[in-house]
């Protein structure tokens, strides 16, 4: 009786001993998503003063040097899109690490560093293949797949963007060519067209005052493109405070120079009501401002004609020659 009790209490002890090890194995594993979301988290980010973000083509440095926040150590920054960054790297979890899988140089790369003065506080990729959004710390090959918990539908490509034009603080449109969906263009009784591309770059034209639609090989891609490009920084320069939208619309009945619609891959949407500033004593139109009707109103923003004029162009523009 002694011996049998003897031998299942070393049965005992020999189950708890692999039991034992086994949970050491895995917790020594460093593939739990838990243990990984702890190495990509930004833990202070009110220590952080200085940003730096940047792809292959874009650079973008973001500084506080007392309690504002910089584009390139110069202009006011916009300090939503610089606390989107902080809450967004405050809250990244990791949802799964891609065990064996190597980064490709199709993917979209942006890499991030966050600092203190000039101590590094976190650095990583962050990769975008069109679907997933992966992140890699700075000089390691393991891959996560990451996301803000409760904000799956934010795209970080969205947030950690390395384009300085989007942290100004008067920016009122900053739509990269690659993510415009669809771009409304309506001149009154001169000319109104429709351009709607999808995510591979391909776009359809249709002739609204005709009711047709246009052969694309008809059209100048190159100037298309450019026109696409504008939406990249269209900034305005303060909100006029002498009148409203709805009194703008009735004082320049019959005066509208152009609507426009522009809609993101994201759902994005920005509609532009743009008039003639009449402001000099003669009545005659500010020959380098327009004044703009934003997404409705209610408030009139003051433009920089040169943001507006090169999107003002009738169809017959992008025709080739």
């Amino acid at each position: 009786m002694a011996g049998r009790s003897f031998n299942r209490i070393l049965l005992w002890l020999s189950a708890g001993v692999v039991l034992a090890v086994a949970a050491i194995i895995l917790s020594d594993a460093g593939d739990s998503p838990g243990r990984e979301s702890r190495s990509v988290i930004l833990k202070d980010p009110e220590k952080v003063n200085r940003i730096i973000i940047r792809n292959r083509y874009d650079s973008t440095s973001l500084s506080r040097p007392d309690s504002v926040w910089l584009v390139s150590g110069t202009e006011t920054a916009n300090p939503v899109a610089v606390e989107n960054i902080l809450f967004a790297a405050g809250r990244l979890q990791v949802t799964s690490v891609l065990s064996g899988e190597q980064v490709s140089e199709q993917w979209n790369r942006v890499s991030v560093r966050f600092m203190h003065d000039h101590q590094e506080l976190l650095e990583y990729d962050l990769y975008f293949d069109g679907e997933r959004q992966m992140l890699a710390h700075t000089g390691s090959g393991k891959l996560f797949m990451v996301t803000i918990p409760g904000y799956g539908a934010i795209r970080l490509d969205r947030v950690f963007v390395p384009v300085p034009n989007h942290y100004h603080l008067r920016n009122l449109i900053g739509l990269l060519p690659g993510e415009i969906a669809l771009l409304e263009v309506e001149i009154p009784g001169k000319s109104h067209f429709v351009l709607e591309q999808d995510s591979t770059g391909d776009y359809e034209c249709v002739d609204m005052m005709n009711n047709r639609m246009v052969a694309s090989d008809s059209l100048n891609d190159h100037s298309i493109r450019l026109l696409l490009s504008y939406f990249a920084d269209i900034r305005y320069e303060r909100i006029l405070e002498e009148t409203d939208a709805a009194t703008l619309r009735m004082n320049q009945e019959g005066l509208l120079m152009a609507r426009l619609r522009i809609g993101s891959m994201e759902g994005e949407t920005h509609r532009l009501e743009i008039y003639p500033w009449n402001r000099n004593p003669d009545g005659t139109a500010d020959m380098f401002r327009a004044l703009v009707i934003h997404n409705g109103g209610p408030g009139v923003l003051v433009v920089n004609y040169i943001y507006l004029d090169v999107l003002m162009r009738e169809l017959e523009n992008y025709y080739k020659l």
